[in-house]
């Protein structure tokens, strides 16, 4: 009986410590973090020295080839607003003034004082500042903006970068003091609306409004101060000039943020 105690006892222990490791594998498995997705947005344009293309001024993620459409919203992300044109099927058009006098440190591209389309990649820095810092809603704030990869008429391969970012911004993101030279490049303004749809069924999608102007009544080329750098094969950049650019663009996610 002795024995058969011994073994009865044994199975049980085998039986307790293999429910202890189903037990845990299926705590690790409840441990994996859910699956998160960054949320798809259109951007549409609505004013200023930007326009859209024969397809309109409406860039939406996944359509004709528009990638990197979104908000970086999911937990470590960079909480960035991103587009992506450089392999799609689409374009956006910029006009540019001549330089504002006396803000060329380098080179001016020929291309200055003309429109043209081009294959940008845009980037707006931690447009989620204003929700994550408990913002008045609808909240609005500044921030940086950029458009890369920008090569007008007869660049041949040549990219630049149209910079707003001041070497202070609400949201905490800056730009270099080459950025700001000679005058203080204007920042983004965002407008934060946030939607319902985290407690209405059916409800609203988030939506920004970012504008580069900050005057009132008659527009003033120092309003909407932009840098242009040239980037060169080294990995440093050059200053092209600096231009009165004021526009204003729509970001609208298409589905409901996390959290």
């Amino acid at each position: 009986m002795k024995a058969r105690n011994v073994t009865i006892h044994a199975a049980a222990l085998v039986l307790l410590l293999a429910g202890s490791a189903s037990a845990q594998k299926v705590a690790a498995a409840g441990a994996k973090p859910v699956k998160c997705t960054n949320p798809a947005t259109k951007v549409t344009i609505l004013s200023g020295v930007l326009y859209g293309d024969a397809k309109g001024g409406v860039y939406t993620e996944g359509v004709d080839g528009v990638y990197n459409t979104v908000v970086w919203a999911c937990p470590g992300a960079s909480n960035d607003a991103t587009m992506g044109l450089i392999t799609s099927r689409r374009s956006l058009g910029f006009t540019f003034p001549s330089p504002i006098t006396d803000s060329v440190i380098g080179d001016a591209p020929a291309w200055a004082n003309s429109s043209f389309l081009a294959k940008p990649f845009m980037n707006v820095r931690n447009i989620l500042w204003g929700r994550k810092n408990f913002c008045t809603t609808p909240c609005t704030f500044t921030t940086r903006i950029g458009f890369s990869y920008i090569s007008g008429p007869g660049d041949n391969g040549t990219n630049y970068r149209l910079v707003h970012a001041p070497l202070l911004t609400d949201s905490l993101v800056f730009g270099t003091t080459e950025e700001n030279s000679p005058n203080f490049t204007t920042p983004a303004t965002v407008e934060d609306i946030p939607g319902n749809c985290r407690t209405v069924s059916g409800g609203s999608f988030d939506k920004w409004i970012v504008t580069v102007d900050s005057s009132v009544g008659t527009p003033d080329p120092a309003s909407s101060v932009g840098t242009l750098m040239r980037d060169v094969n080294n990995g440093s950049a050059v200053q092209s000039g600096q231009y009165s650019m004021p526009f204003k663009l729509m970001i609208e996610a298409k589905t409901c943020l996390p959290g």
